[in-house]
C-alpha cells in the first residue's frame, strides 16, 4: 500500500505481508516503484540508469543533483528511454 500526504514527509512500515508506505505528490511515482518493484528488478533499473549516467534513487531519478523524474512511474521509465 503506498499513499500520498501533503506535508511532504515519507514513511514506511512493514510487518509481515502488508507495506505502507507514505509520501508527497511529487515522489508518489517513486515510492510506488521502490514499493512494488521486485528487488531484482530495481537493481537491474538502477544498474540501468547508472549506464545512462542517472542515478535512481529511493526519491526520484536524478541526473547530478537534479531531480529529473519521481511524480510517476511512467515519468521515470521515459526519463530512462523505456516503456
Amino acid at each position: 500500500l503506498v499513499a500520498q500526504t501533503k506535508a511532504g514527509s515519507e514513511k514506511v512500515e512493514s510487518e509481515g505481508a502488508l507495506k505502507l508506505a507514505v509520501t508527497d505528490k511529487k515522489h508518489f511515482g517513486a515510492a510506488l516503484l521502490a514499493a512494488t518493484g521486485s528487488a531484482e528488478h530495481l537493481a537491474e533499473l538502477r544498474a540501468y540508469a547508472d549506464g545512462k549516467g542517472f542515478e535512481l534513487k529511493q526519491d526520484g531519478l536524478y541526473h547530478g543533483k537534479k531531480l529529473l523524474s519521481s511524480a510517476t512511474e511512467e515519468g521515470i521509465y521515459k526519463a530512462l528511454g523505456l516503456q
